[in-house]
């Protein structure tokens, strides 16, 4: 039998980039104050010089994870190849910006097999720091969300250039990338606080918390039902899971009704709850009277067919990239409001299909690793947060945002257990446990 034992996280010199790399993804400030990609771009290679040189077996230990997904990998390199191509040929009006996120999507996979591979807590580590990061960002935002009326959709419509979404990441502020990543992270952040032990889970719970109320104050509809849906279907997991239920249940039962009675008391009543409850309350009457197709407030439907006929007329290869900034045609040719409607217009059945082999393969590595996770509602989370990216990506456009890339292809679908030579053979795994996510393997 081999026994699965828990590790705890190490720390390293190699981190600061790695960090450093990340929130450029997703910090409001770090975002806008060090220009995103730029920053991000430049501490990636920074941390991947300094991980060579802390690991003697560096290359070695990342071609064995690459050989365990190998098919995995093969459709995002060929993913990529669509992409790039379509930008070179000038197919389309916004490859350059496709071409970027692309890169930096592989940027991120390949730091998740680096630190997975080192199976000694450097993932959880970087999970940790972000976390808490996160909720002190979201925590120095909730002034400006409070006394200033819906700011992020006005910096959200007067573009990156406006004041009003200079002073919001300033605050930090998110907007619609940052909202609908953490929503759909949600499920596995909240149950990687509850993996940790002591004051540290007091600590992050709390900054759950606040992360939660800031996504409900985002005023972003999309962003907060995929919130609210993923703590409901994390909670009827826990329910039917565990035997032992007052260990997980208890907790999420207390965070509920606290949550509620917050929202109830301090900010129902703000501009902001204001606001989303009276659009809940409009696009509710409007779908119940006269359908989802002629009460769609927000015209999706007509944008969903605008991208459907493109596919159509172009099955095979699409038009090429359209979705994103600066580009005249997208209302006429791509909808922008379906990742994968919109994926079908651009890039036809081979592109498409292609980047969804990619994340099939990858949500099927996170679901096998449940059986090496033995009662870990870490796994479960996993598999909570992609039924949340898929749903988003029904109505959002999240397959090219570096935000949501992070969330999925990081922290949710990261580090799974699943290892060369021990995929078919008996694991006995703790209950108690430091990482949700990562072990040490030993022959017993």
């Amino acid at each position: 039998m081999l026994q699965v034992d828990p590790v705890r996280p190490q720390w390293s010199l190699s981190m600061i980039p790695a960090l450093a790399f990340i929130l450029s993804l997703v910090s409001p400030l770090v975002g806008y104050v060090g220009r995103g990609l730029v920053t991000a771009w430049i501490a990636f290679p920074i941390w991947l010089l300094i991980s060579i040189f802390e690991r003697a077996h560096f290359w070695r230990d990342i071609h064995h994870e690459v050989l365990t997904r190998k098919f995995e990998l093969a459709m995002i390199i060929a993913w990529a190849l669509v992409v790039y191509l379509n930008a070179i040929w000038n197919r389309g009006y916004t490859g350059d910006i496709h071409s970027m996120n692309v890169t930096t999507l592989s940027m991120i996979v390949f730091l998740e097999i680096a630190v997975t591979v080192r199976r000694d807590g450097s993932r959880e580590a970087i999970m940790l720091l972000f976390v808490i990061l996160l909720g002190i960002e979201v925590i120095r935002s909730l002034p400006t969300l409070l006394s200033t009326e819906l700011i992020v959709r006005k910096s959200m419509y007067q573009g990156a250039s406006s004041l009003t979404y200079r002073q919001a990441s300033l605050d930090g502020v998110g907007e619609f990338g940052f909202y609908t990543g953490v929503a759909i992270a949600f499920p596995a952040i909240i149950s990687f606080s509850f993996h940790q032990r002591g004051w540290l889970k007091g600590i992050l719970l709390v900054l759950c918390f606040f992360i939660a109320v800031d996504v409900l104050l985002s005023t972003l509809m999309g962003a907060v039902l995929l919130m609210v849906l993923g703590f409901l279907l994390l909670g009827m997991i826990t329910i039917w899971s565990w035997k032992s239920k007052s260990h997980y249940v208890i907790p999420m039962a207390i965070a509920t009704t606290f949550g509620v009675l917050a929202w109830s008391s301090f900010f129902a009543e703000s501009q902001q709850g204001e606001f989303f409850v009276d659009k809940l309350s409009r696009q509710s009457t409007s779908v119940t009277n006269y359908g989802i197709l002629g009460g769609d407030l927000t015209k999706r439907t007509a944008l969903w067919q605008q991208s459907y006929e493109t596919f159509i007329e172009n099955p095979l290869v699409g038009i090429g990239a359209t979705t994103g900034r600066d580009n005249p045609s997208l209302p006429q040719l791509v909808g922008g409001h379906s990742a994968w409607l919109d994926m079908l217009a651009e890039y036809g059945i081979i592109g498409f299909g292609t980047y969804l082999c990619f994340v099939l393969a990858a949500t099927r590595r996170a679901i096998r690793s449940i059986a090496f996770e033995h009662r870990n509602l870490f796994a479960y989370a996993r598999i909570v947060s992609m039924v949340l990216y898929f749903v988003a990506g029904s109505y959002n456009p999240v397959a090219m945002g570096t935000h949501t890339n992070f969330y999925i292809f990081f922290f949710v679908l990261g580090g799974t257990v699943y290892m060369p030579g021990i995929a078919h053979q008996q694991v006995r795994v703790s209950n108690r446990f430091v990482s949700p996510v990562l072990f040490q393997t030993k022959r017993s």
